[in-house]
């Protein structure tokens, strides 16, 4: 609150405010809120002041440690060997990491995790070891030692004094490691400059290394595209699908420790496939010949077609079709070429809307079953809906099934509100009464039954044919589907050369499902291992042959024990 204007605008001042405004009333002071500065004021406050030509601002902007650095940039192109190091300390853990860098820029990455207690000194010291002795392996005999620690490197120099006990024996084991190089040298770069050890040694302290189990390395992938724009699965170890069909076409050869069903399964796929210098073509049933292409043509192959210059963005059956008749191939084209169509941004954005319910079903139910019907005659087919017709369906299908209802709700058709049906009504004394907007429910949900109804006998009438009439097609089938014999065969020929992508997912699916089956069965599995000369129990079914030996009869099932011999092989 500002005084003067309490002082000025108080009606009633009490004590010293009193005697603060009779002091202040002989001066004839005014008060008034300052009003915002707009920017007119400003405006005019710099066309009245110019500028002169000889000024400059005032920079601001100062580095948080480049300040203090005054030096060359070693981050960028050196000429020699060079190490960058550093340590990290959290709650987690302490890590450690180092980089070694070649002459031609080959980095040389390499971290640790330190599980007893450290100091951040300490652990600066760790790692500026680990860079050191990863030099002397790889027999490095100049290198320039570079790291964010002030103090790791004066103390290193000289220049600085070392009385902390613990870091005693990591300086006298730094500098005798120093002596197995012919040149070495030290230097302090800022932290912006050391980003990449740094990351290191953040990555190794924050995971908690397990004691028995093995972690992989870390592998980072260079991405040149966004995320969504990978819909071809690339190849994992470099070689394209068709590596395998190749090798074995062109030099005989199996994978390596490839089974008897692989080899059956390779044999059968490489007589549809042709080999002409380093290409590979795939045999199409009308002897044609399609190019095979790996994961990255078959991206670009994928976006040309769909969205390039003459691309219409077609759905991904299309699409698929559009690649085979351009001479391509490859064994997953039609599901990369859906998962293309599901995520281009064209399509989602000019695309038609996808008619889906907001809300969840609430399944309506009633209280008491069968005491109220909501009836439309539309569910029994008949060739004329009669007021007769109405009356014998609700005597025949209503209340001799079901039962005598409490009440029936019908809409105001003409026939479901005749004399006959309100002599049912009187005869059996059935409320009735018509739907309204009161309850619209029950009609409703009686109009969606029978759009069901007609969709499920449409389907049963008018599209029931028999296999033959696939293979061989009908004058009937042709002339439903619009399609004379040369468009329906070379639609078959694309749908049969889409087959081997169908069956190498149900190859897949069956290997899942069995290993799952085995994995199921193996949890109830105890092993047994016997011993020569051991004594086993073996039992003898009514089915099988007499043995020999003390036999010692439990109903039909005969049990002796034998001594265990392994047969010779």
């Amino acid at each position: 609150m500002d005084p003067l204007k309490y002082i000025f605008q108080k009606p009633m001042p009490i004590g010293k405010l009193t005697k603060w405004q009779i002091l202040l009333s002989e001066f004839n002071i005014v008060y008034v809120t300052q009003k915002a500065i707009k920017g007119q004021a400003l405006a005019d406050h710099l066309a009245e002041n110019p500028v002169e030509q000889d000024y400059e601002p005032l920079k601001t902007y100062f580095s948080d440690e480049e300040v203090l650095f005054v030096g060359e940039n070693v981050s960028e192109r050196y000429d020699g060997w060079r190490i960058f190091f550093d340590g990290a300390s959290n709650s987690k853990g302490v890590g450690i990491g180092a980089v070694l860098i070649s002459e031609k820029g080959q980095y040389y990455p390499i971290s640790a995790k330190i599980r007893f207690d450290c100091t951040n000194n300490m652990a600066e010291y760790e790692a500026c070891i680990l860079g050191l002795k990863m030099s002397i392996d790889m027999n490095v005999k100049e290198l320039l030692v570079i790291g964010d620690s002030d103090l790791l490197v004066h103390q290193v120099l000289g220049e600085w004094a070392t009385k902390n006990v613990k870091i005693l024996p990591y300086l006298h084991y730094i500098k005798e490691l120093s002596r197995k190089f012919t040149s070495i040298e030290f230097k302090h770069v800022p932290r912006a400059q050391n980003e990449f050890v740094d990351a290191l040694a953040i990555i190794s302290s924050m995971i908690q290394h397990p004691d028995k189990n093995y972690i992989d390395p870390i592998e980072v992938k260079l991405h040149d595209r966004h995320a969504y724009c990978f819909h071809v699965v690339e190849e994992m170890d470099g070689r394209p699908w068709y590596y395998d069909i190749k090798r074995l076409i062109d030099a005989h050869e199996y994978p390596e420790n490839a089974t008897i069903k692989l080899k059956r399964t390779l044999r059968r796929m490489s007589n549809h496939f042709f080999l002409n210098g380093e290409i590979l073509y795939r045999r199409t049933l009308d002897l044609g010949l399609l190019r095979c292409v790996d994961a990255k043509e078959a991206m670009r192959l994928l976006e040309e077609i769909h969205g390039g210059t003459c691309g219409p963005h077609m759905n991904g059956f299309t699409l698929a079709k559009k690649i085979l008749r351009a001479g391509y191939f490859w064994m997953t084209m039609e599901r990369d070429s859906i998962r293309y169509v599901q995520k281009c941004h064209q399509c989602q954005v000019h695309g038609d809307f996808i008619r889906v319910a907001p809300n969840e079903l609430n399944v309506m139910g009633s209280p008491w079953l069968f005491s109220a019907w909501g009836m439309d005659v539309e569910a029994s087919t008949y060739k004329a809906v009669t007021k007769k017709v109405v009356a014998d369906f609700v005597r025949n299908n209503i209340i001799c099934r079901f039962g005598i209802p409490e009440s029936i709700i019908t809409d105001n058709a003409a026939n479901l509100n005749s004399d006959l049906m309100k002599e049912i009504y009187e005869r059996f004394k059935i409320t009735h009464r018509n739907s309204t907007t009161y309850w619209p429910q029950m009609n409703g949900a009686v109009e969606a039954a029978n759009k069901n109804i007609k969709k499920i006998l449409r389907k049963i009438v008018d599209e029931a044919v028999i296999p033959a009439e696939v293979e061989i097609p009908s004058l009937r089938i042709i002339q439903e589907v619009s399609l004379d014999d040369v468009e329906w065969i070379r639609n078959r020929i694309e749908q049969l050369m889409l087959i081997d992508e169908k069956r190498m997912d149900a190859v897949c699916h069956g290997q899942l499902y069995q290993n799952r089956m085995a994995k199921a069965f193996n949890k109830k599995v105890k092993p047994r291992q016997f011993t020569p000369g051991q004594l086993v129990l073996k039992k003898i079914f009514p089915h099988q042959g007499e043995a020999r030996g003390n036999l010692h009869q439990t109903g039909k099932v005969l049990t002796w024990f034998i001594e265990y011999y392994p047969e010779e092989q």
